[in-house]
């Protein structure tokens, strides 16, 4: 039975000489791969190499083989081309990072609606504003929360951030607990959206610290998580 879906590129990766394995985030059945046979030749092939460029909206038709392996990939065309993500360079710079964090978290293979509609509204509002400069920020924090691990505030005047825990307390109880200005400024974030005028103004120090506590938190929250290989291309852009 063949399935009808939209998708969001993740990731791909060459095999053998011609061939591409490229992962995606259906709406219908969260993550999939397929093997793309000969997509590199200098054949003219099925399907165009461009359309699996990181975080490329998709309406795909697919079969599913085998559960947790590659599957069968029958038809794909670009559903929501973009005007600017590959284009301008801070924006492409936030779409490495960006489709590396999701290549890191999503795993399920199960529906979640609530979770793609969330994915391809952050990556819409990417293409169509300026204002990028805090996007990954409040895209990780608000990604949190679909994965089961948003920061938790137990009183609204409590100092510190236990990174193991999730939680705001006032115990500064182990030395996985973020404080000071960067616990302050991460309490202050939770809640913002992208397009929120109240959004905090960060310098460039702010905003490496609140990401390094960022991507600490993922990788105590989600097994085999590691710091991108892109933050450093990320750091470049907005220095």
């Amino acid at each position: 039975m063949y399935i009808k879906s939209k998708a969001l590129v993740l990731h791909s990766i060459k095999y053998n000489d011609s061939s591409l394995i490229v992962h995606c985030y259906t709406e219908t059945n969260g993550r999939q791969s397929f093997l793309l046979k000969g997509i590199l030749s200098a054949k003219k092939g099925k399907f165009r190499k461009a359309l699996f460029q990181p975080l490329t909206a998709l309406e795909i038709e697919f079969q599913i083989k085998n559960k947790g392996g590659l599957n069968y990939l029958k038809d794909a065309k670009v559903r929501n081309p973009y005007q600017s993500l590959y284009t301008h360079l801070s924006k492409n710079a936030l779409v490495l990072f960006i489709a590396e964090i999701l290549h890191k978290s999503l795993k399920e293979e199960d529906e979640d609606k609530l979770l793609y509609s969330y994915l391809e509204h952050a990556l819409l509002w990417l293409d169509t504003h300026e204002e990028i400069a805090n996007f990954h920020l409040i895209f990780m924090l608000q990604l949190s929360k679909y994965l089961g691990f948003f920061p938790h505030v137990e009183h609204p005047d409590s100092p510190y951030f236990n990174l193991e825990s999730g939680c705001f307390t006032h115990l500064l109880s182990s030395q996985q607990c973020i404080k000071g200005q960067t616990a302050l400024l991460l309490k202050e974030c939770l809640g913002m959206k992208f397009d929120n005028p109240s959004l905090p103004k960060l310098n460039q120090k702010a905003r490496r610290e609140l990401l390094e506590v960022l991507i600490q938190y993922y990788s105590f929250h989600l097994e085999g998580f590691s710091t991108p290989k892109s933050l450093a291309v990320l750091h470049s852009v907005f220095a």
